[in-house]
């Protein structure tokens, strides 16, 4: 897949990292995991040098469609706070744990119906929100999710014996009569006797919205929802274990790693052969919509698919928050036809309702805005801050 070509902008810079690779490469063995609980309520067996072990329930999600977490690795508990935990991992528990390091038991799935099965994989880690979604025609988005992710035509051939375990499930989950498999136009594949629908694989041609207006020819039609490739890979996972979504696929540096959860980006970007120097950006996921990390010490979570390091010379430096010089670049790259330019300006100001007025929910969050920008606005953010503060 490769980025929107735009007048202003150098396309080869986000373009893909080259072929595709169809394995996935050993990961580092981290001595150490920061897990995040993000909104969920850590368990009170979790405290500090507390032994854990794999498959260990670490904190649950109090919505009813997304994910508890669960430990990978067995260790120590070396730190927690209200935000996660730090693991030491293969550190001896203290001499009053049980010496025993439990086994987690697999959950027999099989036997469980539709309403019983949502929950037992809710409490095995897996969102199941857009698995569950009431529609008529449900899409499985099996494009590689952003410039500079590779893993989808790997997941497609390598993993296929999971992913078509995560299809057997999801047809017991999603009410949905008619599955199709959207895939890039030069992605040769074929799943679970699925209906297989070729997507121009161009950047942003990969976000649900527009997955489902190429597939179906309409903009946003009703009893039609998308999954991405991620999730049925992890439904997949706990459909042939039984046990805990405790690991994730991502790529780095043009290289596709199974890693377990926690994995600290520090022991990627070592494993990885890559240094960061001083103004390098580290970013979760894809280059033009992930999320900058503050430090090298965050670890990885289920949602995690990618990351990328933009050096501090590829990008003009931003000097403090500049104007907006009315260019119209952002309105014309929009996928969503909105005004990116006057909605980070409203947003700036926390005109929320006049933000609301101009359409800022159809913003599909593809980042192109803030690519294009020549004045360096963060307009992305400034619309991710509006829509953050007008759901709360």
């Amino acid at each position: 897949m490769n980025i929107l070509c735009c007048r202003k902008a150098q396309a080869s810079r986000f373009s893909l990292f080259g072929r595709a690779p169809e394995t996935f490469a050993p990961g580092p063995r981290p001595n150490a995991l920061r897990l995040e609980y993000e909104g969920r309520i850590p368990e009170k067996a979790v405290a500090k040098n507390a032994p854990v072990y794999p498959g260990m329930l670490l904190a649950r999600h109090p919505e009813p469609d997304r994910g508890d977490l669960h430990c990978p690795l067995a260790g120590v508990i070396s730190d927690a706070d209200a935000q996660g935990a730090l693991i030491a991992v293969g550190q001896p528990a203290p001499a009053d744990a049980n010496p025993e390091i439990p086994v987690t038991a697999p959950v027999n799935l099989d036997a469980l119906g539709s309403e019983d099965l949502a929950r037992a994989l809710k409490e095995l880690g897996i969102h199941t929100g857009l698995l569950t979604c009431p529609c008529d025609t449900l899409i499985i988005n099996a494009l590689n999710p952003d410039p500079g992710v590779l893993w989808a035509g790997a997941m497609l051939t390598a993993q296929a014996d999971v992913l078509t375990a995560g299809v057997s499930l999801l047809r017991r989950l999603t009410p949905a009569t008619n599955i199709i498999l959207a895939i890039g136009q030069d992605t040769p594949a074929e799943l679970a006797d699925l209906d297989v629908r070729p997507v121009p694989d161009v950047y942003p041609s990969s976000l649900d919205p527009l997955v489902i207006k190429a597939v179906t020819g309409k903009e946003r039609p009703i009893g039609v929802c998308a999954v991405g490739l991620h999730e049925i890979w992890k439904l997949g996972r706990v459909a042939r274990t039984g046990l805990p979504v405790t690991e994730t696929v991502l790529t780095l540096n043009g290289v596709n790693y199974l890693v377990p959860l926690g994995t600290m980006a520090r022991d990627l970007l070592g494993h990885a052969q890559i240094a960061l120097a001083d103004g390098d950006a580290l970013i979760f996921n894809g280059p033009l919509r992930g999320i900058a990390q503050n430090r090298p010490e965050v670890g990885v979570n289920s949602q995690t698919y990618g990351i990328c390091v933009i050096r501090s010379d590829e990008a003009p430096p931003l000097a403090g928050d500049a104007p907006c010089i009315a260019c119209g670049e952002c309105v014309q790259i929009c996928p969503a036809r909105i005004q990116p330019d006057m909605l980070s300006r409203y947003a700036e100001l926390e005109k929320d309702d006049t933000c609301r007025a101009l359409h800022i929910e159809a913003c599909l969050d593809c980042g192109l805005c803030t690519y294009v920008c020549l004045a360096r606005r963060p307009v992305l953010q400034y619309l991710r801050l509006a829509r953050r503060r007008m759901s709360a």
